[in-house]
């Protein structure tokens, strides 16, 4: 981090406080079409707040290394939005977003279907997918001996009256 002062003159001692918010993704940046985690993997995104992680040296410049929460598990893919704030001497903040993926601790399953999902398939038509693990350095790996189950999903949903408000709930089978 450079900071400078609006006229240019360096801003030295100056805080830098920052917050991480991790959210689930279902895709991978160079697997295009493919789907990654389950989808009853509910991750729900979790905003912490990271406190000052670094102060401007004489200069105006500041190094902030940053270690992410622990994170509940999941299997899908996670990103990181790192929001950075650096406060000036009147306490007014300037703040800066950047998006990052998490690395990951294990291989990811990714599918992908070889048909239109927009257009659907025919019944009684036949569904090919293809399917890849991902290392987490980001290459494919082998995984001889995986196990699938290709589920039928329906979900209705039931409407109830609360007090003078209608709510629904999902009910999936």
């Amino acid at each position: 981090i450079a900071a400078k002062y609006l006229y240019g003159a360096t801003a030295p001692g100056l805080a830098v406080t920052a917050d991480a918010v991790l959210r689930a993704t279902t895709t991978l940046d160079g697997f295009p079409g493919y789907s990654f985690g389950r989808l009853d993997d509910d991750f729900s995104a979790d905003r912490e707040s990271l406190g000052t992680v670094a102060t401007t040296d004489d200069k105006g410049d500041a190094t902030a290394d940053i270690s992410l929460p622990e994170t509940q598990a999941t299997t899908r893919p996670l990103t990181a939005d790192i929001i950075r704030r650096l406060l000036d001497s009147n306490g007014r903040a300037v703040q800066h977003t950047i998006t990052r993926p998490v690395a990951a601790t294990g291989d990811r399953i990714g599918i992908k279907p070889r048909f239109d999902e927009s257009a659907g398939i025919a019944q009684g038509s036949e569904a090919d997918f293809d399917v890849i693990a991902v290392g987490p350095d980001g290459k494919t790996v082998d995984k001889p001996g995986l196990d699938w189950t290709l589920s039928r999903i329906d979900t209705n949903y039931q409407w109830y009256k609360d007090g003078s408000t209608w709510k629904w709930e999902a009910v999936t089978t």
